[in-house]
């Protein structure tokens, strides 16, 4: 399901309910709100686990305890917080625009916690 793009979803075209062209059956959209849960759960651990790396020879940084690479370069985010935050806005403005109150929540204090 693409959320954005499939004019049949959009809230001026849409019932309130997603129907499945293939076999015409209701999506479960509590379901699928649990899902899109996920992923946002799921971005804020990618960040949280990231490994980093060097900003000079790229390299993974191997300890947890050094602050600077052998090669003398600092280490740096491998996901950018900028780019975790481009995806946490665009869920926010899915979640207003198809009516997910969980969603949107989650997503916001992820958002302004950050």
């Amino acid at each position: 399901m693409d959320f954005c793009r499939d004019e049949r979803l959009l809230p001026k075209n849409s019932a309130e309910r997603w129907m499945c062209d293939d076999c015409h059956g209701e999506f479960d959209r509590l379901a699928i709100e649990f899902t899109l849960l996920d992923v946002v759960y799921g971005l804020e651990r990618s960040f949280a686990q990231q490994d980093l790396r060097c900003s000079k020879c790229q390299q993974i940084q191997s300890d947890n305890v050094s602050r600077y690479c052998q090669c003398s370069g600092a280490y740096q985010f491998t996901l950018s917080k900028a780019d975790v935050r481009r995806k946490l806005r665009t869920v926010v403005n899915v979640a207003i625009v198809h009516r997910l109150p969980r969603l949107k929540e989650c997503a916001e204090i992820m958002l302004n916690n950050w």
